[in-house]
């Protein structure tokens, strides 16, 4: 395979992985494959860690795969069910990469899979969501968080929540709590308490989606002080 003044050790790798997406249905497997691989790179700077396996719920799971192979960093993020794997997505995973590499990304999805839950989850939420809004929300790089930094400063965004909460501005919230990025549903969680706080009544039927957010427990990408971190790693 040619990539003409392209044809870097990085994109062999990264078609090396897309390969593997194409052909597994089963995480498990998945794992054990980039696994494999990872044993034929530098082992002194070559990785493959699931990230977080979380609940996205109605039985189904999103896991995230971090892949560093000779330095060069992949994400891999995965709906499964049961350990099959319902949408698979491989990107080039890296901020310093220009635009040639950022473009690097695949797609796979078992459609009929997917459409139920989608289904599914419509319904719960009151959504609209499509298999396009699926596959971007899910490999959104986000992390939650009120404060960050030397000092602790309050984050641009939670200021902004602030002052959306102070307008009530209750179909901002909604939005993000119907968002397939748990981060962003966790704000929007935050919002409905900051709004509840003042002293406004919350729709019973986005109660019920609160309630359910909360019980769900699942892991959350948050800065730490200086550090970003997945929740779990922090009850440790």
């Amino acid at each position: 395979m040619a990539f003409g003044a392209f044809a870097q050790p990085e994109i062999f790798q990264y078609h090396k992985i897309e390969d593997i997406a194409k052909k597994e249905t089963r995480a498990s497997q998945f794992f054990q494959k980039l696994d494999s691989l990872k044993k034929t790179r530098q082992p002194h700077d070559s990785n493959v860690d699931i990230y977080f396996d979380r609940d996205v719920d109605f039985g189904y799971r999103h896991e995230r795969i971090s892949v560093t192979l000779n330095s060069w960093r992949y994400q891999v993020d995965l709906l499964t069910k049961n350990d099959s794997i319902y949408s698979t997505s491989v990107r080039f995973d890296d901020d310093l990469y220009n635009n040639f590499y950022s473009k690097r990304k695949f797609a796979k999805v078992d459609t009929l899979n997917s459409l139920r839950y989608l289904s599914l989850r419509n319904a719960f939420y009151g959504s609209n969501k499509s298999l396009a809004d699926l596959h971007a929300e899910l490999n959104i790089a986000e992390e939650y968080a009120s404060r960050c930094g030397d000092g602790s400063p309050m984050t641009h965004r939670w200021k902004k929540l602030q002052t959306q909460a102070k307008d009530n501005s209750q179909k901002k919230f909604l939005h993000m709590l119907q968002s397939f990025c748990c981060e962003e549903q966790e704000y929007g969680l935050a919002g409905f308490k900051l709004i509840e706080k003042s002293g406004k009544k919350v729709p019973r039927k986005i109660d019920e989606i609160i309630k359910h957010i909360e019980s769900r427990k699942s892991d959350l990408v948050i800065c730490a002080g200086c550090l970003i971190l997945v929740e779990r790693q922090l009850k440790k």
